[in-house]
């Protein structure tokens, strides 16, 4: 009997302590796998924040092809004037006093004459005009200051002039200088188009200097 129930208590021993090690192997997988699991969560979050940053820079793609139209609409405007130019300027002046003895007195008329030239690309067929202005306020063409022809085709070279009149009060030595223009003869009106407009002028000043004595 003694011996029957010392039996049945180890066999209850042992029992017990195969249940507590199946209860710990238990607990480990559990935190293990638990713990993993989330570590895997993590992971497909920050695969998530590439794919936004991702989406950034594709943003950032949009923007640049913006840009890109606003470039293009940059070239539209300039594209869009088609204006017709033609380039008119002096290429020479020489004066002459009116006695001819070389000096430009007080009192006296000075003619000025000038080539005028039309260096293109286009030919003018409306009053291609020149303008003669001074540095000096009263000091001005006696007739008018603007020198017209009737049309000047491309490479044409032609003669054109202005009289001028010095004061007979005038403060001597007195320097002028004086500039020739290239314009319109209207150049408040349209120009560059087609039908009756003449072309638009570009025009460099030809600058030239004289002295009343």
């Amino acid at each position: 009997m003694v011996h029957r129930r010392l039996f049945i208590a180890l066999l209850s021993v042992l029992f017990l302590g195969a249940c507590t090690a199946e209860n710990g192997n238990d607990d480990d997988s559990a935190v293990l796998d638990d713990d993993d699991s989330a570590a895997d969560d993590d992971d497909s979050a920050a695969d998530d924040d590439d794919s936004a940053a991702d989406d950034d820079d594709s943003a950032a793609d949009d923007d640049d092809s913006t840009a890109d139209d606003d470039d293009s609409t940059a070239d539209d405007d300039d594209s869009a004037d088609g204006l017709v130019f033609t380039t008119l300027n002096a290429v020479s002046a020489t004066t002459t006093d009116a006695n001819g003895d070389g000096i430009w007195s007080p009192g006296e008329a000075l003619q000025i004459t000038a080539e005028l030239s039309n260096e293109g690309p286009v030919d003018h067929g409306v009053y291609p005009s020149f303008v003669l202005e001074s540095s000096v306020p009263g000091i001005a063409a006696c007739l008018n200051p603007v020198w017209s022809f009737f049309g000047m085709s491309v490479g044409d070279v032609l003669e054109g002039g202005w009289s001028v009149m010095a004061p007979a009060d005038t403060v001597t030595p007195l320097p002028i200088e004086f500039t020739i223009t290239g314009r319109n003869l209207h150049p408040e009106d349209p120009c560059g188009g087609e039908s009756f407009e003449p072309p638009c002028i570009n025009s460099t000043p030809f600058l030239f200097s004289a002295t009343i004595e």
